[in-house]
């Protein structure tokens, strides 16, 4: 087996300075973990303040912290720095080698979609936005690692454009016709759900947001681990 982990964001007008902040860690102990931080304020740091929880995130597991431990932190220095005046959105998609689970630690509105053994399920928990108080706890689930088994997120701005949009997006039905298909990949998920819901909403119009996908790929095991990014650069008149 191998660990797929993929994400596809969507930057409103095509600017690079979006509100969400997406990155990838191994874990010390084995495995890797994917931290997605999407900050809820006008202000045009947004994408700082998203990068600093990330990088804030990571730089604890990296040490050895528990990914709800780490996520508690980052509410709490989030809220000291901005007398709780600026929220964010946290989730972060863990695949622990050393306890052979997914941990899935979430301070984020959005549901979260698992595919297992051909059943789609939704994940939904009653959670608070880091950074609005002291103390603030995630939402911490954990199961156990098994072939075949996806994980699909997204930032809260997919909520905002269902309930603007005339044209609901059913992200459950998205994913299930999907999960239908023979063996994709985790970036062919993430891409296929993103412009679809572009597609749908209008990409002038849409707001920043994120897709981000774990799968746990019955691939036969090479040894060989890849890590690989995509970056668009605007063009230079």
């Amino acid at each position: 087996m191998e660990i797929q982990i993929s994400a596809s964001i969507h930057d409103q007008f095509g600017l690079s300075n979006s509100a969400d902040s997406v990155e990838i860690i191994e874990r010390p102990n084995g495995g890797a973990s994917i931290v997605i931080a999407s900050c809820n304020t006008s202000l045009k740091s947004s994408k700082a303040i998203s990068l600093s929880i990330v990088k804030n995130v990571i730089n604890l597991i990296a040490d050895g912290v528990r990914d709800g431990a780490a996520a508690r932190a980052a509410s709490d220095s989030l809220y000291t720095d901005y007398s709780g005046k600026v929220c964010a959105s946290l989730t972060i998609l863990s695949s622990d080698l050393q306890t052979r689970t997914i941990v899935i630690t979430c301070n984020n509105q959005a549901p979260i979609l698992l595919s297992r053994n051909g059943i789609i399920e939704k994940l939904t928990t009653e959670c608070t936005l880091i950074g609005s108080d002291l103390g603030i706890r995630p939402s911490v689930s954990e199961i156990p690692i098994e072939s075949g088994l996806i994980l699909l997120a997204v930032t809260p701005a997919f909520l905002s454009m269902n309930h603007e949009n005339e044209h609901l997006i059913d992200l459950s039905s998205s994913f299930t016709e999907l999960m239908e298909e023979q063996d994709l990949t985790s970036k062919q998920i993430t891409d296929t759900i993103l412009l679809e819901t572009i597609g749908i909403t209008n990409s002038i119009s849409s707001p920043e947001f994120s897709v981000v996908v774990l799968k746990i790929d019955a691939s036969p095991n090479d040894q060989i681990r890849r890590l690989s990014i995509n970056l668009p650069i605007k063009d230079i008149d």
